[in-house]
């Protein structure tokens, strides 16, 4: 949970999280025609009336080499060469018949292009509470997202903060407790939501009231965290900290953290009922599923392996997961489309003593 956590109205609801986006406030400073990406958005509001996540954008990064995509990777990566553009557009452009259809997750995996939509850091740009980019972008956006919501954009604003803020104390609640209890699971104990709901002021017109009182200090860090964290702790009877530079707390923790590579392929029966391997050069096609799943596996562990030495781990455990796409045919039958593979590997960057001059 942060400023960059992903904002979506899906089914007349609020959601904060968990995906983690740029916000279009930044990308509004690095392409100068972020506004057509809304253009097409305003001009085409009534798509989004049960869920804003078509409304997400995409934009190219400088990266290029070393990545051999698949045609339809590649129409997406021109398509959005002239500028950036929703997911709802991208999928019109190439063919794709819906948004959620598009084959992104390699191209976001190798940092190819990145995602970006509305975020709290562009909430707190529209109210001028908090400045760095492009506030413009970030005001049509959120009022964009009011218009949806049938709200004001400042009423809209105003939700998004309360959320936010109800979000941090709970997850600091849960932070508090987790050592003595499984914390997640008071999400599905109805007297521990009414007890915290009740704390945090949602629980109006309760015959009783519950306070809360931490023994230790809640350090916050983060660009935005003085605009959320000291209503947090109040909540939680906490003393908030917010340490003098906590705006690059964030980047200083991500060049010292673990290494991780991560990449995938798909597996998709073609017309001759054999199964084709996208996203690994030169694979061939197999008659069996498992077959096409074994040589997949193999590869992308091979290939995460070699990633990860080069980029400084000696880390050697390997993590493969694998997702199938089903499609349901108007008469009930369930239609396999096609299997992502995904093998990622993480690990401490290797010391390196330094000789002293």
């Amino acid at each position: 949970l942060g400023g960059d956590s992903l904002i979506a109205w899906e089914e007349q609801r609020l959601r904060i999280g968990p995906l983690r986006v740029a916000p279009v406030a930044w990308l509004g400073t690095q392409q100068e025609e972020t506004g057509c990406a809304l253009d097409y958005v305003e001009s085409n509001l009534d798509f989004f009336d049960t869920s804003t996540r078509g409304m997400d954008i995409l934009t190219r990064t400088v990266r290029s080499g070393g990545f051999t995509p698949s045609d339809e990777e590649r129409r997406i990566l021109e398509a959005l060469h002239e500028r950036p553009r929703c997911v709802t557009e991208l999928a019109e452009l190439v063919g794709a018949g819906h948004w959620s259809l598009l084959h992104l997750e390699r191209l976001e995996e190798e940092h190819l292009i990145q995602r970006c939509g509305l975020t709290p850091t562009d909430v707190l740009h529209a109210t001028g509470r908090f400045a760095r980019w492009n506030a413009a972008v970030s005001r049509k956006l959120c009022g964009l997202f009011a218009q949806i919501a049938g709200r004001s954009w400042e009423d809209f604003a105003s939700l998004v903060s309360d959320e936010m803020v109800r979000r941090l104390a709970t997850e600091t609640l849960k932070k508090q407790l987790d050592e003595r209890a499984d914390a997640d699971a008071m999400d599905d104990c109805a007297v521990c939501r009414a007890l915290v709901d009740n704390l945090l002021g949602s629980g109006a017109g309760d015959d009783y009231a519950v306070r809360f009182e931490m023994a230790n200090p809640v350090i916050g860090i983060g660009a935005p965290a003085h605009c959320f964290l000291p209503q947090a702790g109040r909540l939680l009877g906490a003393e908030v900290i917010i340490p003098h530079d906590a705006d690059v707390a964030n980047a200083i923790g991500a060049i010292t953290s673990n290494v991780i590579v991560s990449h995938s392929a798909r597996i998709q029966p073609n017309d001759l009922g054999q199964y084709a391997v996208e996203g690994l050069p030169g694979a061939p096609t197999f008659g069996r599923l498992n077959d096409a799943q074994h040589y997949a596996v193999s590869e992308l562990e091979r290939t995460v392996l070699e990633s990860a030495r080069s980029a400084g781990t000696s880390e050697t455990a390997v993590q493969t997961r694998s997702r199938d796409r089903i499609a349901t045919a108007a008469d009930g039958t369930r239609i396999f489309i096609e299997r992502v593979v995904t093998a990622r590997i993480a690990g401490a960057p290797d010391v390196v003593e330094m000789d002293s001059a």
